[in-house]
């Protein structure tokens, strides 16, 4: 990709997710990978992650390069369409129309994790994304997205983010 001008920077050689160079995505992209490579060091550490997040957004859970049962990706659909709300195992299993253990089984070969541990994870960004960006109080971020308490709901955000929802609300994204 051209960063500024002044000729490509190949950073590999064969490219992981295919993006067309026309596309807005790429060029948002190389924006922000020329803009983390140029400013390097200046108060810039936010961009890169930013940068891999829009690198991977459009592929999100059903990235193509990855096998994923197509039961699988039907309750990956349902999960992101009600991470407001508490799902439990035994209707995702149902919604794949398998046995729990079958399910689980599906789940983990196609995710590398488990469903409860990739629930809990999901609801969590899907969590931060609301702290760092709605203004919400804590209380108002766990009551949106369902939990009997605020201490449930920090409990966890700590296990999965490493911190209290606090840092985060007070961290704009």
């Amino acid at each position: 990709f051209d960063t500024d001008g002044g000729g490509d920077l190949a950073l590999i050689d064969t490219p992981y997710l295919e993006c067309p160079a026309a596309s807005a995505h790429f060029r948002t992209l190389c924006s922000l990978i020329g803009s983390v490579h140029r400013e390097r060091g200046r108060g810039v550490a936010h961009l890169l992650p930013a940068a891999i997040e829009l690198a991977l957004a459009p592929f999100g859970k059903s990235d193509p390069g990855r096998n994923i049962d197509p039961r699988i990706r039907n309750v990956l659909q349902h999960i992101d369409q009600h991470l407001d709300r508490p799902l439990r195992v035994p209707e995702l299993a149902a919604r794949a129309g398998v046995s729990m253990s079958h399910f689980r089984r599906l789940f983990q070969q196609s995710m590398h994790t488990g469903p409860k541990d990739y629930l809990i994870r999901e609801r969590m960004n899907y969590a931060r994304k609301i702290l760092q960006t709605e203004g919400l109080r804590i209380g108002e971020v766990a009551d949106l997205l369902n939990f009997e308490n605020v201490f449930q709901f920090s409990n966890q955000y700590k296990k999965v983010h490493g911190h209290s929802p606090l840092q985060d609300r007070e961290r704009p994204a």
